[in-house]
């Protein structure tokens, strides 16, 4: 006599939740449904069900669509065979669209796969499954989709009260209390990008000097500790801050505006002269000024061998442009006449400014500045000056012709030779940087120009095709090479979870949204000799070292070879 033998049913156990809320709990609610799912399995194991052990839960993502990553794996296993039986809490859970089951019934079919409801209590085995399955799909598109309206009409009214509804937060507002509030240090850069475009006329010209002058996109740390954004402006990028109307204290939506709840960063005025510009024909526009921050130091520059002036110069390398302040002796006669030759224009001003910052730290001289900037324009008062200048980052956000006046102001002559620098301060500041504590640290009085200057050895050194100047002997000390600190950080962030996780590079690559080659190369990082990392840490690594050289050459296993490799002391 024969017994009927059970056949196995492979049962493949699918959640799914539309937010990602919640999800970093330790016992969520993806894990809630694959517990009862797994109930449910032990309860048929009569007739032959085992749960696989494989994985397919869907957090944060919509059951309106199929474009979920545990919803492709699991149709790749049906179609190799590995499922028999799908179980899902609810049937919601799977799909709430119509036009999508008929499509995975339609796989389903091909493959003689069923499923079950854990708490609906049907399965597809039979027609009557199948008409009940029908009618619940029904009335789940229908509540998705009544509930799209209401979210809809909830947005179309907030937006009509002048709420920010979400989305990528814009440069110059942090969120607070789900509110728009201003950041003071990005309102600066953003009201700078405004006014610097009516000076320049060229966004591609704009972005170029946002990026030489350090400035980057808004930078964000999500709750699993990446970092999204700062990355170089580009022309697209500015187009959408110039047109963002946020920036008006407005809410655009749907053709109107309305009244924002949160505070304005650019004025009307300012707004209407950016556009003005911004829709005119490029033929009505004028010539673009590709040199309009880089002649701040006219008629204050001058030779210290030759005793010329050093003008405004431009030259251009490989379609790249490249300013500096050149010797007239050495434009008129030949460069080999003078010792000094020409400066980048960059660098210099960038000396000049921080300068200037360390000497209106002093309330004298704000105070007497402020009285010499009414003489000059009656409609402001010693208040707005005070104003401006408070935070000590006014400088970075003046245009090109406010900062030339205000070294005009402030400073009667530079002079420059290959190795030093001295800055003269004009005949009314004299008085109150003697009474004040700058006196016996930086500016000293000069008998011979009757004014008080600072002179300061220097180096120019390129690093990364920029030109920096360094005081004294700060170019042999250390210069902390932020990509080469967060490429070791990623890399030993990446190999830990390698260790831990369970994952291999592809699965991991996948997780962090990188590119699996990029994040190999990166990984190799934590190959390096301890004493090499901790000198990159420290900013004591070679100056000419990037993290360039470090992933594109083969890493030695023997750290005293990577240590003559990359330029370290040998042990």
């Amino acid at each position: 006599m024969s017994e009927d033998i059970i056949k196995s049913i492979k049962c493949a156990i699918y959640t799914r939740k539309s937010t990602d809320e919640g999800l970093e709990k330790e016992f969520n609610t993806l894990e809630a449904q694959r517990e009862a799912g797994l109930n449910y399995v032990k309860s048929q194991v009569h007739q032959g069900w085992e749960a696989l052990s494989e994985h397919y839960d869907d957090g944060g993502y919509s059951g309106g669509n199929m474009n979920r990553p545990a919803l492709k794996r699991l149709f790749e296993d049906i179609k190799a065979g590995k499922v028999d039986m799908i179980v899902v809490y609810k049937i919601d859970r799977l799909t709430r669209s119509l036009t999508d089951f008929s499509k995975m019934v339609e796989l389903f079919d091909e493959y003689n796969v069923s499923f079950v409801s854990v708490t609906q209590n049907f399965n597809t085995y039979d027609s009557m499954g199948r008409l009940t399955l029908n009618v619940l799909l029904s009335f789940a598109q229908f509540e998705r989709e009544v509930s799209g309206e209401r979210i809809r009409d909830k947005i179309s009214a907030s937006k009509k009260k002048g709420m920010w509804m979400g989305g990528p937060l814009p440069l110059g507002y942090d969120l607070k209390d789900k509110k728009l509030v201003i950041n003071p240090d990005e309102a600066e850069v953003v009201r700078l990008m405004f006014e610097k475009y009516l000076v320049c006329k060229s966004p591609q010209y704009l972005a170029d000097w946002l990026n030489n002058s350090g400035y980057r996109t808004k930078m964000k740390v999500t709750k699993n500790g990446k970092t999204i954004g700062g990355k170089l402006f580009d022309r697209a990028h500015l187009y959408r801050i110039l047109d963002n109307r946020l920036y008006l204290g407005k809410i655009y939506y749907k053709g109107e505006l309305y009244d924002g709840q949160h505070e304005a960063i650019i004025s009307q005025s300012l707004w209407d002269k950016v556009h003005k510009l911004k829709d005119k024909p490029v033929s009505e526009k004028g010539p673009i000024n590709k040199t309009f921050e880089f002649k701040t130091l006219k008629g204050l520059l001058f030779c210290g061998c030759c005793g010329y002036a050093m003008v405004p110069t431009k030259a251009v390398k490989r379609g790249r442009e490249y300013y500096y302040y050149t010797s007239l002796k050495a434009i008129k006669k030949s460069y080999r006449f003078c010792e000094v030759k020409s400066v980048p224009a960059l660098a210099l001003e960038n000396y000049v400014i921080n300068k200037l910052k360390d000497l209106l730290t002093d309330p004298l001289v704000v105070h007497s500045l402020s009285n010499e900037v009414t003489k000059r324009l009656p409609d402001k008062s010693e208040y707005d000056v005070i104003k401006v200048v408070q935070g000590n980052k006014f400088i970075n956000a003046l245009g090109a012709e406010t900062r030339q006046q205000l070294f005009n102001l402030a400073i009667s002559r530079i002079t420059i030779w290959p190795d030093k620098i001295r800055i003269q301060l004009k005949p009314w500041l004299n008085e109150l940087v003697q009474k004040s504590l700058l006196d016996d640290k930086i500016w000293i009085y000069n008998p011979d120009t009757t004014a008080y200057e600072t002179t300061e050895n220097i180096t120019f050194l390129k690093r990364r095709q920029q030109t920096e100047i360094y005081v004294g002997d700060e170019a042999e000390e250390r210069h902390q090479d932020k990509q080469m600190i967060v490429a070791l950080v990623r890399a030993f962030g990446w190999q830990h979870k390698l260790e831990r996780g369970n994952l291999n590079i592809q699965e991991l690559a996948q997780l962090e949204q990188m590119d699996r080659s990029y994040m190999g190369k990166i990984i190799r990082l934590t190959c390096l000799a301890p004493d090499i990392v901790e000198s990159i840490l420290a900013g004591l690594q070679p100056r000419d070292l990037t993290l360039k050289d470090l992933i594109r050459n083969t890493i030695p296993v023997d750290w005293n070879e990577q240590r003559k490799m990359f330029g370290f002391r040998q042990e």
